[in-house]
């Protein structure tokens, strides 16, 4: 639970720092951990950590090739006064290692150069993502999130900001959390109109709508809230107890 834990707080700053909005599902999130007992017990929590990073599946690996690039430096800090002038043929030595020879060093080998011995705390890795892909590392620890959008994540993400507006709404005309409501929208905004029939049911069962009308056009909203979803959408949003 502890790396559970983690992997949520990583995921989460992730989305903070790329702009991933919270209510917006991703197809998955992929974590690597070079522990086998750990890897297996991940597995058995994947509902929890999908549910809590707002992803669909979880991805976990042995190793992070798929998701990244190693660039690998010495850590002048550790090795400065140790090597000195041994230090060039150190830094070409420790940049030419691939990421098997990496992985082995950090699971404890050491690597050998003029006399000196080099360990995992010695080397300084940089990570590029690959196209797509989002992540962080802590430790032995990779959390990547899959950031490519396909327009059905898209649809489920407008939705959920719409459910989100309904339920204010629904506290600010004095609703009790288990009053149905009749529920009517405006848009004329072609990918709100798309999610909100690709995404009727669960919009009806989030709010309890017992019934749902769609107006495709500015006609009906006259008495309505206007809510901005995006920079680009907006909707007309009417709530009313069902009788």
């Amino acid at each position: 639970m502890t790396t559970v834990r983690q992997i949520v707080f990583m995921g989460r700053q992730l989305r903070e720092r790329h702009k991933l909005k919270t209510r917006q599902p991703l197809a998955s999130v992929t974590v690597v951990c070079d522990d086998e007992n750990i890897r297996h017990g991940l597995t058995s929590h994947e509902s929890l950590i999908c549910e809590e990073l707002n992803v669909k599946s979880l991805i976990v690996l042995a190793d992070d090739t798929e998701l990244s690039t190693l660039e690998l430096k010495p850590n002048f800090k550790t090795l400065g006064r140790r090597l000195g002038k041994d230090m060039k043929l150190a830094a070409q030595t420790i940049s030419g290692l691939d990421r098997q020879a990496y992985a082995n060093i950090k699971n404890g080998d050491t690597l050998d150069v003029a006399g000196h011995t080099i360990t995992a705390e010695d080397i300084l890795v940089t990570r590029t993502p690959k196209e797509g892909v989002v992540l962080a590392s802590e430790g032995a620890l990779v959390v990547a999130l899959d950031s490519e959008l396909s327009e059905a994540l898209v649809h489920e993400g407008l939705a959920r900001e719409l459910i989100s507006h309904v339920q204010k709404k629904r506290k600010d005309v004095g609703l009790d959390v288990v009053d149905r409501i009749q529920l009517t929208l405006s848009t004329t905004s072609e990918p709100l109109i798309n999610a909100l029939s690709s995404n009727k049911k669960m919009i009806a069962d989030e709010t309890l709508a017992t019934s749902f009308v769609t107006h495709e056009n500015d006609d009906a909203l006259t008495g309505m809230d206007i809510i901005a979803l995006t920079e680009d959408i907006s909707v007309g949003i009417e709530v009313e107890k069902a009788v």
